[in-house]
C-alpha cells in the first residue's frame, strides 16, 4: 500500500494532516502495545471512505491505519512477539459501507482481523464491546472517532468503550459547528450528550463569542478526564486550508505520559 501522498488530497488538505498524524502515531503505538499486551483492537467509528480518489482506498483513514498496524504486527512477529490485531470499522451510509466492506474482505487474514459494521456508531457500541472482549483480557484498545458533526459521539458511548486503563482515543471535535448552533434550543440535548455533564451549554452561552472555541475544547477535554478516566488529554488544532481559521481539533486521551509526547511528535511531523 502506498504512502500517504499530498497529491491525493486536493481541496481536503486537512484530511492529509489527519491521515499523516495517524500514520506517524500508530506505528509507535503498535510496538508499544506489542511489548506488553497480547492483542490490539483498533476502532474507527466513522470510517467512510469519504472523498477518496484512489481505487485501493489508500487515501482513507482506515487504509492508513491498516497499513501502519500490519507493518507493526509483522515487525513484532519477526521479533518473536505474535500479537493479535483486530480492526473494527463502522459506517452508516450504504455506498461507502459497500466500499469499506470490499476493503475489509481483501485485508482480513488470520491474526489480523478486519471487521465492518453498518449502522450508527453509538448503536454499535455493544457489538464493538463484545468483539473486543473476545480478544481476551490483555487487549489494548485505540478508538478513532471522526464524525461530521458532534451529535453522533455521545460521551456515554465513549465511556462504555473506554472502561479500564488499557485504551486511548483520538476524537475529531468540530468546535466550528458547536459554536454555530449554540443558541438553538432544539439542539440542547445533543450538547449535553456530547459533553456528558450538566451546565456546559449554559457556560458556553455566557462566554463571549471569541472565547467560545477555547472554552468548548477545554470542557471537552475535562469530560474525557472526569467521565472516561483519562489521566492525560491533549489536542491538535487543524486549520482551514490556506487560512488562519480553525476547522476542528483532534483531541487525544491516554493514561500514559509517554503517549502525549509521542502524539505531539506525530502532530509536528504531520503538520510539517
Amino acid at each position: 500500500m502506498r504512502k500517504v501522498d499530498l497529491a491525493d488530497y486536493k481541496k481536503r488538505e486537512q484530511e492529509f494532516v489527519k491521515h499523516c498524524l495517524l500514520g506517524e502515531y500508530l506505528p509507535e503505538l503498535g510496538f508499544k502495545v506489542g511489548s506488553a499486551w497480547d492483542a490490539l483492537a483498533y476502532v474507527d467509528g466513522f470510517a467512510g471512505p469519504w472523498g477518496s480518489v484512489r481505487t485501493d482506498l489508500s487515501d482513507s483513514s482506515f487504509a492508513v491505519a491498516v497499513k501502519a498496524l500490519r507493518a507493526c504486527r509483522d515487525g513484532l512477529s519477526s521479533r518473536g512477539r505474535n500479537v493479535k490485531v483486530l480492526s473494527l470499522f463502522v459506517e452508516k451510509e450504504p455506498e461507502p459501507f459497500a466500499r469499506l466492506q470490499g476493503f475489509a474482505r481483501s485485508h482480513d487474514v488470520p491474526g489480523f482481523g478486519v471487521k465492518v459494521y453498518n449502522g450508527e456508531f453509538a448503536e454499535k457500541v455493544p457489538d464493538l464491546d463484545r468483539d473486543i472482549r473476545q480478544l481476551g483480557n490483555r487487549t489494548f484498545k485505540f478508538f478513532f472517532l471522526d464524525p461530521m458533526g458532534w451529535k453522533d459521539i455521545p460521551m456515554e458511548a465513549i465511556q462504555r468503550l473506554t472502561e479500564g486503563r488499557s485504551c486511548e482515543v483520538l476524537i475529531n471535535v468540530m468546535t466550528k459547528h458547536i459554536k454555530r448552533f449554540i443558541n438553538e434550543h432544539t439542539r440542547a440535548d445533543s450538547y449535553h450528550r456530547l459533553f456528558g455533564r450538566d451546565g456546559v451549554l449554559d457556560l458556553l452561552k455566557d462566554t463571549p463569542l471569541e472565547d467560545q472555541t477555547d472554552l468548548a475544547i477545554r470542557e471537552y477535554c475535562k469530560s474525557l478526564k472526569q467521565l472516561c478516566g483519562f489521566k492525560n488529554v491533549s489536542q491538535a488544532v487543524i486549520l482551514e486550508p490556506g487560512k488562519e481559521e480553525i476547522r476542528y481539533f483532534l483531541v487525544y486521551g491516554t493514561n500514559h505520559h509517554r503517549g502525549i509526547e509521542v502524539f505531539k511528535e506525530a502532530e509536528i511531523a504531520a503538520a510539517e
